[in-house]
């Protein structure tokens, strides 16, 4: 039982940094009454914002860090595009890498 723990705590880390979206988002009480209301089909508790970020997150990005460095490793070449908005007030940078 500890392992599916484990892996679904790891896959709650993937969700936050996969999307970029703020750890928070486990610790938001709205979120957090959506999911215990599924409590009765699954019997799973999200990891806190301090278990977040006390190790799930370091650990999912390590593992996308290899994963990256072995798709580079069998490229030849890398093409990288930068766009920015020109919002003064709202600078916005986005970097799309193929």
């Amino acid at each position: 039982m500890a392992e599916v723990k484990d892996g679904l705590q790891l896959k709650a880390a993937f969700a936050i940094y996969m999307g970029a979206r703020l750890f928070t988002l486990l610790d938001d009480r709205y979120f957090r009454q959506f999911l215990s209301s599924l409590s009765g089909y699954f019997n799973y508790i999200l990891p806190s914002h301090s278990e977040l970020a006390g190790g799930l997150l370091q650990k999912a990005y390590e593992l996308v860090h290899r994963e990256v460095l072995l798709m580079l490793e069998n490229e030849d070449y890398l093409n990288i595009i930068m766009d920015e908005s020109g919002d003064i007030a709202d600078r916005l940078l986005s970097i799309c890498v193929l």
